[in-house]
């Protein structure tokens, strides 16, 4: 139950002084920085509130005192020295790849300004940047410079006025107190040249091979790095598997991120959906975690202590049972929310082996998703509301063995805890399938009508103006 989007909340609450959305733009390195503190960065627009509002969980700098940093560690650069006019594409992509492979200025800001048009730009969904010193400035401030690296895999002209390069990013970045070590992985620049402009470099966009939320859960718990992708193999291996030429990947090597996980989920009786990629499906176990290390963090809370109380005796009926269910929904006087957002159930209308299910993974077990509905009420959300879609109840037929079943679905709402105040929506249903002669759930089987990319971008969304 929305387990698969609470990651980046979990890391958020066990480790509150590092921005919990830090790196999980999967467009643009800016989009790693963007999160600096705004006196900082007043040399970039930040598009995105959210962008504006994270920038304050990190510490502040005298903007005066890194300006002179800056002064010194770039002091040797001729920021002003005359431009490289007249290059081809081609001589042009020659130039970058020396002056990468020797500087790397992709994370030490070490640029070469004659290849670059005073009309450089910088653009992603969150950040727009103007000019080129203002670019290594902020990329020199971002990056830890003893341990950061961006190795060259191949950079050649591979269109008109266009340039592609590969190249492996590795290393520390200096977001909180104690900084973040990213996992390596693949980054592809695009960088455009302007004949008008004599041919120098007038925009660049840079696109992560790997998922934001795999560049998140890699860096903020580095444990969890085995059930993820794996990190991109020495630049040395990785330019075996690109055409020189075309700066295009030659072949796709096996990605076996999650696996171990996957394994022994299924020898545990789990049953993961088939469809999804190892990664996303080691996330929602690797999130059941994450749900248990903040409840022993936080401590019990109150809806916890409710939920294995109330009605202590199994029901007697079918007919009973359906109407604990229908009162599990309406929730009670004192708080009318349904069960799920509460962490209030009426236990015993569940089988103690009952199979529950949702597009991610399946298990059976009454006892372990009381423990995941808990941890889900006892914190992460601060607000909600619902609204009843449709429900219906089917008899079953016996002789075809198909059960009787109460199915429901409902317009959720959720306001999460973090700085931002993000709103998830979507429409959510459960079918409740019951024992014929017991009258007990057997089977609670969940469907989510948006897709995991949707629930991610809403998780990203800023909601402080949005009504819940």
């Amino acid at each position: 139950m929305l387990f698969v989007l609470l990651p980046p909340i979990a890391a958020a609450l066990l480790l509150p002084t590092r921005s919990p959305l830090a790196l999980t733009t999967p467009s643009g390195q800016l989009s790693a920085m963007r999160h600096w503190p705004a006196q900082l960065n007043n040399e970039y627009e930040a598009k995105n509130p959210l962008i504006r509002a994270l920038g304050t969980l990190l510490p502040k700098k005298d903007e005066a005192a890194a300006a002179a940093v800056d002064d010194d560690e770039l002091g040797d650069i001729a920021w002003d020295a005359p431009k490289v006019r007249g290059l081809s594409t081609e001589k042009m992509a020659i130039r970058l790849d020396a002056g990468l492979r020797d500087r790397e200025w992709f994370v030490t800001g070490r640029g070469l300004p004659e290849l670059f048009s005073d009309k450089f730009f910088f653009s992603d969904p969150d950040v727009s940047l103007t000019g080129f010193q203002p670019y290594c400035r902020q990329v020199r401030r971002l990056f830890d410079q003893q341990t950061a690296r961006a190795e060259v895999v191949c950079c050649a002209a591979t269109a008109p006025s266009t340039i592609t390069v590969v190249w492996r990013l590795a290393g520390g970045v200096n977001l909180g107190p104690l900084g973040v070590d990213i996992k390596p992985y693949v980054v592809t620049t695009t960088l455009k040249t302007l004949e008008d402009e004599g041919g120098l470099i007038v925009s660049q966009e840079d696109a992560f091979a790997l998922p934001g939320y795999d560049i998140l859960l890699s860096a903020l718990l580095p444990p969890l790095r085995p059930l993820l992708a794996p990190e991109a193999p020495p630049a040395a291996e990785l330019a075996r598997l690109y055409d020189p030429a075309t700066c295009t990947r030659l072949g796709e090597a096996a990605v076996a991120g999650g696996a171990t996980a996957i394994a022994d989920a299924q020898q545990a009786g789990e049953e993961p959906g088939t469809d999804l990629n190892p990664a996303t499906k080691a996330a929602w176990f690797a999130t059941e975690a994450f749900g248990q290390a903040a409840a022993l963090v936080r401590g019990k809370s109150a809806p916890a202590a409710d939920a294995t109380t109330g009605k202590l005796q199994a029901p007697r009926s079918l007919d009973e049972s359906v109407k604990r269910l229908v009162a599990d929904y309406e929730g009670s006087a004192e708080d009318p929310r349904p069960y799920f957002l509460t962490g209030r159930m009426d236990v015993e209308l569940y089988d103690p082996d009952c199979y529950f299910a949702d597009p991610f993974v399946g298990f059976s077990g009454r006892d372990r998703f009381v423990t995941n509905l808990e941890n889900l009420a006892g914190g992460f959300i601060t607000e909600s509301s619902t609204r009843t879609l449709s429900s219906e109840l089917t008899k079953g037929d016996a002789a075809a063995g198909v059960p009787p079943a109460y199915s429901t679905k409902l317009l959720v709402k959720l306001r999460l805890g973090l700085p931002w105040s993000p709103v998830l929506a979507w429409p959510w249903g459960v079918k409740h399938e019951f024992d014929p002669q017991s009258g007990l759930i057997v089977r609670h089987i969940e469907s989510w009508d948006v897709s995991p990319q949707e629930g991610v971008r809403q998780l990203a969304t800023p909601g402080a103006e949005k009504k819940v």
